[in-house]
């Protein structure tokens, strides 16, 4: 396991406090809001769900004075008092009604009058009383009554006929009792069965509704720290790319981010160092070679000369003369490579610029394929040239023939022979474009990444058989870069093709 650095412990601890006082915070919040909710709000939602999910049963007891007897509604009262296993006592019976009586078989052993009590328990009952009844144990529907005497009104009986009724539908769901809205009638008067199944299902869904709410809150919460910390990881890796790309600024984070501030900018600095360290030193390098070439060219040039007077005198023995001619040959190929390695170091010293004029793009070019005209008959390849003509290319004209010669000896020596080297230049807007092409081997992939650095030899196309250094595309690049343009090549099926892109002022 890897160790944690300063920063990492730093940011580790900064979030994780901050998502818990967020959460803390939040859970107070939530709970006071949910306080006051409950307080206000909810009472309403409660009375708007009751009544928009209510079914409601409007029942009168008067409808069944109308629909039954008073004999009728006496008898299913004492029906269910038997059904009910209720013991119950007639303590007096209206003779018209006394048939009833006997015919269930009350067993009460109460005398039966003739006539009514002088008093009526309730005086606004609109009909008279018809009997008394005393019930041993009051069931629970009539829990509202206080004695257990019962005063047995036209009225009574109809409530009684009512309420079992609404009992039977109460105990197939969930139903609540309420009084009719505007009932002057009394204990009888008409009431309501309403179902609330709707309304208690909703209540029962009000503690899960918080909860969820209070999770989903919480969740909302820790991806808004979430993102707060990829954030910090967006931050470094904005600075991290900066460290690579540019250097010039210092690395600039959030304060919370002050420990890797600190370490990306020590980073900044040691790499600055380092770069300026090789830096030093390939220009001491540079400057050593320069004067080493500077220093062999003298001698080199005495012998050249010497070997130049031995081959025109004609008391050299042949044989000598042979061995002279060698050697000459091959200090011309060491002064030519000297001046390539003086030429290539004086580019990497940047002690070269470039002094423009304005040349004919198509005289220019073809000028150069003259120039290499030996070589190309040599091989048998014939020079296509194509250009605008009157267009004027912005260049130094010597040392861009001398990129444009490197590029197309080079695409001359390995091209096959009988084949056509084209030379192709053309202006889009603002920039020349001036092509190379030769047709030969294709060259690999990996090969053609490095065919521009310097002493490369592997490839084919740079190696030192066909008489070259290695240096001579490094030149023509130093030229082309100098001239503030581009090259670039591509190799397939056999083609090769160097582009040169140049800026046209």
């Amino acid at each position: 396991m890897k160790p944690r650095s300063d920063q990492s412990r730093a940011l580790r601890r900064r979030h994780s406090l901050h998502l818990l006082t967020s959460l803390l915070i939040y859970t107070i919040a939530f709970c006071a809001a949910m306080a006051i909710l409950n307080a206000t709000l909810v009472p309403k939602i409660a009375s708007f769900i009751y009544d928009a999910t209510s079914e409601r049963v409007y029942i009168d007891p008067a409808n069944y004075l109308e629909s039954y007897s008073t004999g009728q509604l006496l008898a299913s009262l004492l029906e269910s008092y038997e059904q009910d296993g209720l013991d119950y006592e007639i303590v007096w019976m209206d003779p018209e009604y006394a048939n009833v009586a006997e015919e269930l078989g009350s067993g009460s052993d109460a005398s039966i009058s003739n006539g009514s009590p002088a008093d009526l328990a309730n005086p606004y009952l609109p009909d008279e009383c018809i009997g008394e009844i005393r019930v041993d144990m009051t069931d629970w529907r009539y829990s509202t009554y206080e004695a257990n005497t019962i005063e047995l009104t036209p009225m009574f009986l109809a409530y009684a006929a009512a309420t079992r009724d609404a009992n039977e539908l109460k105990a197939n769901g969930n139903w609540r009792w309420e009084r009719a809205p505007g009932d002057d009638m009394g204990a009888y008067g008409p009431f309501m069965l309403v179902n609330v199944t709707g309304y208690e299902t909703a209540k029962t869904l009000k503690v899960p509704a918080a909860i969820l709410l209070y999770l989903l809150g919480c969740l909302i919460i820790a991806i808004v720290e979430m993102r707060r910390a990829l954030g910090c990881f967006d931050e470094m890796s904005s600075a991290v790319v900066k460290l690579i790309t540019d250097r010039a600024e210092p690395v600039k984070l959030s304060p919370e981010l002050s420990i890797a501030q600190e370490e990306f900018n020590q980073i900044r600095e040691d790499v600055l160092a380092s770069e300026r360290a090789a830096k030093t030193a390939q220009e001491r390098n540079n400057e050593l070679v320069a004067y080493l070439a500077h220093d062999i060219r003298t001698p080199l040039t005495s012998v050249i000369g010497f070997l130049s007077l031995l081959n025109v005198d004609e008391r050299m023995p042949d044989d000598l003369r042979r061995y002279a001619t060698l050697a000459s040959l091959k200090a011309d190929s060491l002064e030519h490579l000297i001046n390539e390695l003086f030429e290539i170091t004086r580019y990497n010293l940047q002690s070269i610029s470039a002094e423009r004029t304005d040349i004919d793009a198509l005289f220019f070019l073809q000028q150069i394929a003259d120039e290499l005209y030996p070589l190309a008959h040599e091989r048998k390849i014939r020079i296509d040239v194509t250009a605008p003509e009157g267009e004027q290319l912005s260049a130094d004209g010597e040392k861009m023939a001398r990129a444009l010669g490197n590029i197309l000896k080079n695409a001359l020596t390995y091209a096959d022979a009988g084949t056509t080297v084209r030379i192709c230049a053309r202006k889009p807007e603002d920039a020349w474009l001036i092509s190379i092409t030769n047709e030969g081997r294709t060259i690999p992939a990996d090969r053609l990444e490095r065919i521009f650095e310097k002493f490369y030899r592997e490839d084919s196309a740079r190696s030192t058989d066909a008489g070259g250094a290695g240096l001579g595309l490094a030149i023509a690049k130093e030229i082309i870069a100098v001239h503030g343009g581009t090259i670039a090549v591509t190799s397939e099926e056999g083609v090769t093709a160097f582009t040169i892109t140049l800026p046209a002022n």
